[in-house]
């Protein structure tokens, strides 16, 4: 498997004339005419594959068909195609062109081909190409990739492998070069018989009894002379093929002869040309990288005309986005400012009241002190008046009796005010800061636009079709990843269901309830509001039916919608 390299510094000048000159029969010398037989081995699936190559090579033109075989359940599956090779020293270029057969199982995708990027090596028993592979990507596709192994062996014949046999059966035995001649017009007549007979079988002409009488009159003994003259023609060709080379070789010889004879007379001349050359060749070798470098600076600055663009078409969205932002903020702080300003007013009244209800308690007790001041002095007058009297001594038990029950009654009476005067307050205050809740939500929802309003706008790209038998399902969602402020809207059968749901690391869940007249198709929507400080806006969905759980991964964008389907399991 070793190759030599030879450079052109390694040669002494009297050799490199030579080399030149002989370069049109020298770089055609590695011809790989033939069919190479080996395996397609598929990074993706890790599968190898049967793929067969049969190449046509003719002056600089080099083309040829390949030829795989797959199983899918059971069924062998078979691709023709023609391809093109371009050839460079040691290396060969193999692209797709078109199918020219196929018994798939499924339509083959359009618009992918096959790339391969191979190496031509030497071994014992055979010649080798290998490398790598790979397909051009769709936008329904991504792209393939593998290594190819194929051989070319020295004891196998053209004639025995798939791929001819299955071009003969298409009538394509004609375009391979590399078949002897015999053989090829043996698989033509083969094709026209086929065909004739084919043709017999469909024809309203009637078959005259002359012509039935012609092919039943071949007999067993004319078989085998035809076997043996069919055998002395491949012979004859086999020889002409071998003469042919002979010949070649020796005007190689005798062309080698003479350039030896022109390189003795002269070698100053050829020096001096061979160095013409030699700058002629750099020189167009500069201008070559020139050109490159020219095209290579208009592919950046477009490139960056194009970068520059998208990175300014980002910034105008992002400065929207800003814009959109700052007017929801500078609402929602107006709207505190508001809430703070009537929740200080109503302290204050509050405060108020608390003070006014305290002055009067100090006025009715100064007033209460005074009038118990009062008819305590009159009740000291009396006792004065009537010392003596036992009937003073009771109206003064009874007065500060009197006076006793009266504190303890107007002790309750203040107490009881006092209670019920908060209660009140608090019943106030409570329903002042649910009116003030509320008119911050109504103007918050006023503020923000409807949810899902552009879901007319966007692609909805399905990713997951769930089967259910269930009527009841409970849907929890979940931020994928780092908290960045992702919202989503869900939407069922195009109606929101769960608007902008904030995704956080916890579960956030809702139960549906699915109903008859919803179909046995229903669509689920998960529609990005907005794409949370690192986009895209991505999520974790989880249905939960009975014992059953389904994860689904979700991603969206301004664009782009994610969209499950849900089918009804049929009951038997």
């Amino acid at each position: 498997m070793r190759r030599l390299k030879i450079t052109m510094r390694s040669l002494p000048m009297k050799f490199i004339l030579l080399i030149i000159l002989l370069l049109p029969i020298s770089s055609f010398s590695q011809n790989i005419s033939g069919v190479w037989v080996g395996n397609m081995y598929n990074d993706t699936t890790r599968e190898n594959i049967h793929y067969e190559l049969a190449i046509n090579q003719s002056d600089s033109k080099v083309d040829g068909y390949s030829h795989t075989t797959f199983m899918i359940n059971g069924v062998k599956n078979i691709g023709v195609k023609e391809v093109k090779i371009r050839m460079k020293n040691d290396q060969f270029y193999v692209v797709d062109e078109k199918f020219i057969y196929n018994n798939y199982t499924e339509p083959p995708a359009k618009g992918v081909k096959m790339f391969s990027d191979l190496i031509l090596s030497e071994n014992d028993s055979a010649q080798v190409l290998s490398g790598s592979w790979k397909t051009n990507a769709t936008r329904l596709y991504r792209p393939l990739t593998g290594t190819l192994y194929l051989q070319k062996k020295k004891r196998v014949k053209p004639e025995e492998t798939i791929i001819v046999a299955k071009l003969i059966q298409l009538g394509l035995s004609d375009k391979l070069s590399f078949l002897s001649a015999n053989v090829a017009s043996n698989n033509i007549e083969k094709n026209n018989t086929a065909a004739t007979d084919n043709s017999n079988s469909v024809s309203t002409t009637a078959v005259t009894p002359e012509m039935n009488k012609q092919q039943e009159g071949k007999t067993k003994e004319e078989k085998p002379n035809e076997e043996v003259a069919r055998a002395q023609q491949m012979q004859k060709a086999k020889d002409e093929s071998i003469k042919a080379e002979q010949e070649k070789a020796q005007k190689a010889k005798d062309e080698l002869a003479r350039l030896e004879q022109i390189k003795v007379q002269k070698a100053k001349d050829d020096s001096i040309k061979a160095h013409q050359i030699k700058a002629q060749k750099a020189k167009d070798e500069l201008a070559r990288l020139e050109q490159i470098k020219a095209q290579t600076e208009k592919d950046d600055s477009i490139k960056a005309e194009q970068i520059k663009a998208q990175k300014a078409k980002e910034e105008l969205a992002r400065l929207e986005q800003v814009k959109v932002q700052k007017v929801k903020d500078d609402a929602i702080k107006a709207e505190q400012i508001k809430a703070q300003k009537a929740k200080d007013e109503l302290a204050r009244l509050e405060q108020i009241k608390v003070q006014k209800e305290k002055d009067d308690a100090i006025k009715a007790e100064q007033i209460k002190a005074q009038r118990a001041k009062d008819e305590l002095a009159r009740l000291e007058q009396v006792k004065v008046q009537k010392a003596n009297d036992d009937s003073i001594k009771a109206e003064q038990i009874k007065v500060q009796k009197e006076k006793d029950e009266l504190a303890r009654l107007e002790q309750i009476k203040m107490q009881k005010e006092k209670d019920d005067s908060i209660k009140a307050e608090q019943i106030k205050t409570e329903k002042a800061k649910e009116q003030i809740a509320k008119a911050q939500q109504m103007k918050a929802e006023q503020l923000m636009p409807k949810a899902a309003a552009d879901i007319e706008k966007r692609k909805i790209e399905t990713i997951r079709t769930v089967e259910i038998s269930q009527d009841s399902l409970v849907f929890s969602l979940y931020d994928n990843g780092t908290v960045d402020g992702d919202t989503v809207s869900v939407l069922l059968n195009g109606k929101v269901i769960w608007a902008r749901v904030g995704l956080l690391e916890r579960a956030i869940n809702k139960t549906i309830y699915l109903t008859p007249e919803m179909g046995d198709s229903i669509s689920i929507i998960l529609y990005a509001e907005n794409l949370g400080s690192i986009p895209p806006n991505t999520g974790l969905l989880v249905i939960r039916e009975a014992k059953k759980i389904y994860e689904i991964r979700f991603s969206g964008d301004l664009n782009k919608n994610s969209g499950i389907i849900l089918i009804r399991k049929k009951k038997e």
